[in-house]
């Protein structure tokens, strides 16, 4: 979809709870189910164009950590966001957009159908099973002025094809503990800094989907 029709998610930075706000980097345990709980006030479409360059507004993008027999899914980012290129990411992540909204009063389930469309466009196959993370968001660059991530966990079955979009071309399944020794080298971008700190934080999620028993 061009930049200059699309319509994006978004809530005025005001509606923000201001511990998320005034911080240069959080990461907030939560089930999106919650997020009206933190966030009363409604969120709005406005054209993406607008979003990109108005810091009063944040952006709300699905982060996807995908999981496939044990292992996560990297890649190193090449797509449509240029101030992201050469960082590496674990997670899969798009706007969310009015085709997404199937009650304009349950906007959590609308990310959540966000997060849906984005893995069904980037890895087409069987459906995943999903798990909520949290929130990040983080105030120290221009991409992130702009944006608030919801995290989710989404395991792809054993039979998925794991065909990757042309995006994802050189995504590759490693394990915990590679990708572990990865964010202690700083290889990775802010974001998935901020979802590995919340997936960490549920060793027995962990082992479920990875089994390493002490992450």
């Amino acid at each position: 979809m061009m930049k200059n029709t699309e319509l994006v998610l978004v809530h005025p930075r005001r509606f923000l709870p201001e511990s998320w706000r005034e911080v240069k980097r959080s990461a907030i345990q939560l089930h999106h189910s919650q997020l009206n709980s933190f966030i009363p006030n409604p969120p709005e479409f406005i054209p993406r164009h607008q979003a990109e360059t108005d810091p009063e507004y944040k952006q709300w993008i699905p982060y996807l950590i995908t999981v496939h027999t044990g292992r996560i899914g990297v890649y190193s980012r090449s797509g449509s966001e240029q101030r992201l290129h050469g960082c590496l990411s674990l997670g899969l992540g798009g706007h969310v957009n009015p085709c997404d909204q199937t009650a304009p009063t349950d906007w959590p389930q609308t990310i959540l159908n966000g997060a849906l469309r984005e893995i069904s466009e980037e890895l087409p196959g069987p459906a995943p099973a999903f798990h909520s993370l949290g929130v990040i968001n983080e105030e120290e660059t221009p991409v992130g002025h702009t944006h608030i991530g919801m995290v989710f966990v989404a395991i792809l079955p054993q039979t998925h094809p794991l065909r990757p979009s042309r995006e994802l071309a050189n995504l590759q399944w490693l394990s915990f503990h590679r990708i572990h020794r990865y964010m202690e080298a700083h290889r990775f971008e802010i974001w998935s800094t901020l979802a590995w700190q919340l997936l960490v934080q549920q060793p027995e999620l962990v082992r479920q989907i990875t089994g390493v028993s002490d992450p």
